[in-house]
């Protein structure tokens, strides 16, 4: 009993030392960059391989959470990538690509969200930019660029540089027709104009790009709800879906993850829309959009 307990000690004490090797490893890939602001250019660097940046966010119950990450210097071997965790730790979105990345969640619960950058590999390095789109809540319109409160009938001229989100914002009442209307004047076949309405409670109402001239979107207030009077639940559940699919370019993970259901539960309802001749979104409609911008 002896022999075997003094073999077994020297065996436990490696597997502690390794085990406390590897979380300063991991610790030491990991950095902490602070609390996201609403509409604010967050710059940061993956200065070394395996490296990652974590962001905070504080978002309530129902907030609508786009953001998106841009190479600002890296070339080929840098792909930024962007992941979103709940405050439990669940993974909700990730994305990446070769110029820049994009997730857009809805809180599902109050508290801190934590968003990690890195390169999709982790082998590469580079710089890039972030921004945060929040839904409801007040934003900054950094110096230089373009956003703030729309005047009736007034032209807003702005820029969008790579990764840029642009916030604007309506005073309506309730039954109030908006139409607002975005087009292209410079950027060629690269530049995909699109503009999206939220609702004050940060769902969205519409959401509309064209290239290479105009898009535009228009809605009433409180028609949304009116809307679905009338109209059984399986109807509003299938729109719902096929909506959410469309708006992630086809991609099944993202849809399921702002739908708050899972991978399986979707492809299950995907299925059965389309044995009933329901047209479906193709997983990778996104890749030609992606392909256009970074052309």
């Amino acid at each position: 009993m002896n022999m075997l307990y003094y073999s077994i000690v020297p065996l436990r004490i490696l597997c502690i030392a390794v085990l406390l090797c590897l979380m300063t490893l991991c610790a030491n890939t990991a950095r902490a960059q602070g609390a996201l602001t609403n509409g604010a250019a967050h710059d940061g660097a993956i200065s070394v391989a395996a490296e990652t940046d974590t962001w905070t966010i504080a978002a309530n119950k129902g907030d609508r959470l786009i953001l998106q990450v841009a190479e600002l210097t890296g070339g080929a071997g840098f792909t930024p990538t962007i992941e979103v965790f709940a405050p439990d730790g669940t993974r909700l979105a990730i994305d990446s690509d070769a110029l820049a990345a994009r997730v857009d969640i809805q809180a599902h619960v109050t508290g801190t969200f934590t968003a990690v950058v890195r390169d999709f590999n982790q082998t590469g390095t580079g710089t890039y930019r972030l921004r945060l789109a929040k839904v409801p809540g007040a934003f900054i319109v950094p110096a230089g660029d373009d956003g703030g409160a729309l005047v009736n009938g007034t032209k807003h001229q702005g820029t969008i540089d790579r990764g840029d989100l642009d916030l604007w914002t309506i005073t309506a009442n309730a039954g109030d027709r908006i139409t607002v209307q975005i087009a292209e004047l410079t950027g060629g076949a690269g530049f995909t104009p699109m503009i999206e309405l939220f609702a004050p409670d940060g769902a969205r109402l519409e959401e509309q790009r064209a290239a290479p001239a105009v898009a535009h979107a228009t809605f009433a207030a409180e028609t949304v709800t009116r809307a679905l009077v009338g109209r059984t639940v399986a109807d509003v559940e299938r729109d719902l879906i096929l909506e959410t699919l469309k708006h992630c370019l086809g991609n099944r993970t993202h849809a399921a993850n702002i739908l708050g259901i899972s991978i399986r539960t979707l492809r299950i309802k995907l299925n059965e829309y389309a044995d009933g001749g329901i047209p479906i979104t193709p997983a990778g409609a996104g890749d030609y959009q992606r392909a256009a911008v970074a052309g």
